[in-house]
């Protein structure tokens, strides 16, 4: 099996995944509320979700984001599916690009401001 076409089953698995638990969510409405709600932290579940470090996770909120309400799994994974199969306007690209080297043009990112300098070792 040649490398695309496994990312591509991994991609529709995953799109199969999160479609049905966003359905299961999304068809309880006391779950489907708790959703949108923000937190002690001012993060919605959903917030969090997109914070995950987890594919899955990710894959979730993006699914919930989508659907403004209850919806069946196969809805879900289609609008998935219809989402990731697009490739992205070169404007999206472009903009991508200038958030992240918009203040600095020419220059590349500011290493130097990412990282803390270093501590003094003491020998004492």
């Amino acid at each position: 099996m040649n490398n695309m076409r496994g990312q591509q089953i991994l991609l529709d698995h995953l799109i199969v995944g999160a479609a049905r638990r966003a359905s299961a969510l999304l068809n309880d409405p006391n779950q489907a509320a708790v959703l949108r709600t923000p937190s002690d932290c001012g993060l919605t579940p959903i917030d969090r979700l997109e914070y995950s470090a987890m594919a899955e996770d990710q894959l979730l909120a993006v699914a919930l984001r989508s659907s403004a309400g209850p919806a069946d799994s196969e809805t879900v994974a289609a609008v998935l599916a219809c989402l990731f199969a697009t490739p992205p306007m070169r404007v999206a690209v472009e903009a991508q690009r200038h958030a992240a080297f918009g203040p600095f043009p020419g220059a590349g990112l500011p290493i130097k401001r990412a990282s803390p300098p270093p501590s003094p070792v003491s020998t004492a």
